[in-house]
């Protein structure tokens, strides 16, 4: 009889082996896992939020992705408690109500970037970790009864679940941000005008993966997105901190939302993960077993 972790590792195992088409598949497994677990695990509480946003408080999901520098961007940001959103070190800030800004975009808007702003220079601050070739995405979700504001640094991804057809069993991904790649017009412009340079690796003499950010007159540090907290480096040729806002409202039809990490949406589509969860939202599987 298996228990709980492995059924877990065997579902998922089964998930990464029809995606096995390449050996950074593989070098990627552990990162799969993690964010595929992340969402399995997750799924049933967001879709709780979903089903009571009537009567829920205003409450933040977020997924920071960074393997060195997350703990510290973590801490960071702000920290939510019921209705109130407290920002970090920002003066004039503390002990906001956010039921008194919502409506008002363009102050909530204001007090998020400020504070995503404010964690970046802290982090790029700390003696205590070198953050010129390290550091994070992160992918925020502040949850009113009325709609979402999504802000987003980076490419890990907020996506909706959307019922379309009942009959069929059919759903639709809403994706509610964007992912900052270097292939992005406006990312791209920003980039080139601070002096940076775009391209992938270059292996034997071949474009190899990814458009990724580069600085003119070295092969550094390559990163594969245009937005992050950390990545000193790359700031110097524009890869900043400031999020990109965007504002949800409801649909009655829309039933889960996933956010999770690049380590699943550079395997699987919004709309292949948005498959593989209704199955579980459909039998109510909090555990993400079958």
């Amino acid at each position: 009889m298996l228990n709980i972790e492995e059924k877990e590792d065997l579902f998922l195992s089964e998930i990464l082996n029809q995606r096995k088409q390449s050996a950074n598949l593989i070098t990627s497994k552990y990162k799969q896992i993690h964010s595929s677990k992340l969402i399995i695990k997750k799924f049933l509480f967001l879709k709780y939020l979903l089903s009571k946003r009537k009567k829920a408080q205003e409450k933040l999901i977020a997924t920071i992705k960074g393997y060195l520098v997350h703990k510290k961007v973590s801490s960071y940001l702000s920290k939510v408690k019921t209705s109130f959103i407290i920002t970090t070190e920002i003066e004039g800030y503390e002990n906001l109500k956010m039921k008194v800004y919502f409506g008002k975009k363009e102050k909530i808007f204001d007090v998020i970037k400020e504070t995503f702003i404010n964690a970046n220079e802290k982090l790029v601050s700390n003696e205590e970790i070198n953050s010129l070739f390290s550091g994070s995405t992160c992918v925020s979700v502040i949850y009113t009864p009325e709609k979402l504001i999504v802000p987003n640094i980076g490419d890990s991804r907020a996506v909706l679940g959307r019922l379309i057809n009942k009959e069929t069993n059919e759903y639709k991904a809403i994706e509610l941000s964007r992912d900052h790649k270097p292939t992005e017009k406006d990312e791209e412009k920003r980039i080139l005008e601070n002096d940076g340079r775009i391209q992938p690796f270059i292996e034997d003499g071949e474009f190899v993966g990814p458009q990724r950010v580069w600085i003119k007159e070295d092969e550094v540090p390559g990163l594969a997105m245009t937005r992050s907290f950390g990545d000193r480096m790359a700031a110097t040729v524009g890869v900043i901190s400031e999020p990109e806002i965007k504002e949800y409202i409801f649909n009655p039809n829309d039933k889960f939302m996933i956010i999770a990490s690049d380590g699943i949406w550079e395997f699987i589509s919004s709309q292949e993960c948005i498959n593989i969860i209704k199955e579980f939202y459909n039998n109510n599987d909090i555990k993400g077993f079958f």
